[in-house]
């Protein structure tokens, strides 16, 4: 699965919707949720200009004037759509994803910038476990951190965050840890950064998809960093040791692996020397 998640702050301009394309054939993205498309009626947005192909569908929640708006856009023969639920904050499409027994709601969301507004929304959000059975995906620009570090040169407000983190664990969702960027939204004149943008999946998603990860990329054409979802299992090549624990009981081995260890003495950069001590170490071990 792979997924993109992006503030956009206005879809309209044709440069935004070459990013949006580009970004979707270079990391092959199957589904893409767009927040702030500042845009209330469908036929203003290049919709296939986005996805770079006439295969795809799409579902939108209108802007209200040049405030919010959500747009999801995904491959139907990726993701087959089953039930869309709309709300002026949040954009929830369920189906079933290519690969995968369990139905899965991918939820776009826009959160408002009130506290009492944030709670709403996610009230509204938590009534959609009764309605919907399967997995979840729930992403998009929230409004709200889930700690004080997660804002610099701006105000945290501990009601917001709570109010947040409450319903994180209501809903029964986790956050993977995020590579990349440290923070998602940063002010056009640098004096405010903050990591207001989240994915968050249930256990059962976890359990179909343990290698996802989650990177942020530096912003270009928009106040916030795309956000990306993608099952990734990293394969760093063959390991340069293996280590067998019923070595531990023959006799000297401890004196040949600490001999080996403190006797070579090299150069270079941290990881190539630390990957030569282990290749020496190795040799020892083996004579």
């Amino acid at each position: 699965m792979n997924a993109l998640s992006l503030n956009i702050r206005g879809v309209s301009e044709s440069h935004k919707v070459e990013w949006i394309r580009k970004i979707k054939i270079g990391h092959k993205i199957d589904f893409i949720g767009i927040q702030e498309t500042h845009v209330a009626d469908p036929g203003n947005i290049d919709i296939e200009g986005c996805w770079g192909s006439p295969n795809f569908e799409f579902e939108l929640v209108e802007s209200q004037g040049r405030s919010g708006g959500l747009l999801s856009i995904w491959d139907p023969l990726i993701f087959t759509k089953h039930n869309v639920i709309k709300s002026k904050n949040f954009l929830a499409i369920s189906g079933h994803w290519k690969g995968f027994s369990d139905t899965i709601s991918m939820v776009n969301v826009y959160g408002p910038q009130s506290i009492s507004d944030k709670r709403e929304v996610w009230v509204e959000i938590l009534s959609l476990k009764d309605i919907i059975k399967g997995s979840w995906v729930i992403f998009g620009d929230f409004s709200a951190v889930r700690k004080p570090e997660e804002r610099l040169r701006s105000s945290f407000c501990k009601y917001s965050s709570s109010d947040f983190n409450k319903f994180i664990c209501e809903f029964g969702l986790k956050e993977f840890a995020m590579g990349g960027c440290k923070f998602i939204y940063l002010r056009d004149d640098g004096s405010k950064l903050s990591k207001i943008d989240h994915f968050l999946v249930c256990n059962q998603f976890i359990q179909m998809q343990p290698h996802s990860t989650v990177t942020a990329l530096a912003k270009e054409h928009s106040d916030h960093s795309r956000l990306f979802l993608t099952h990734s299992k990293a394969n760093f090549g063959t390991p340069p040791f293996r280590f067998y624990n019923s070595w531990l009981l023959s006799s000297g081995f401890n004196e040949v692996f600490d001999n080996s260890w403190s006797t070579l003495r090299g150069f270079g950069t941290p990881d190539i020397l630390l990957k030569a001590k282990i290749k020496w170490v190795k040799n020892a071990t083996r004579s």
